[in-house]
């Protein structure tokens, strides 16, 4: 069963981060931002909802997950 929220939606799994990084000789950094949906291949259990990570259940193989660009909210 997948965990929801009190409203009954299904709660996803957002990764944000920055990378800040400079080169050598010169004063200036730059920051690039990423961030990225984790989810399942497939739903866990045929006819469930699909691809919702049950947050407080057993852990999910890496072969099952899948990392997308997030297309909202991004840098």
């Amino acid at each position: 069963m997948n965990r929801t929220a009190a409203n009954g939606e299904v709660l996803g799994l957002v990764v944000t981060g920055c990378v800040d990084y400079g080169f050598v000789g010169r004063p200036e950094h730059h920051q690039t931002g990423f961030t990225f949906e984790v989810s399942r291949k497939a739903a866990a259990i045929p006819g469930d909802r699909c691809c919702a990570i049950d947050f407080l259940g057993n852990d999910v193989p890496a072969a099952d997950l899948r990392v997308t660009l997030y297309p909202f909210g991004g840098f």
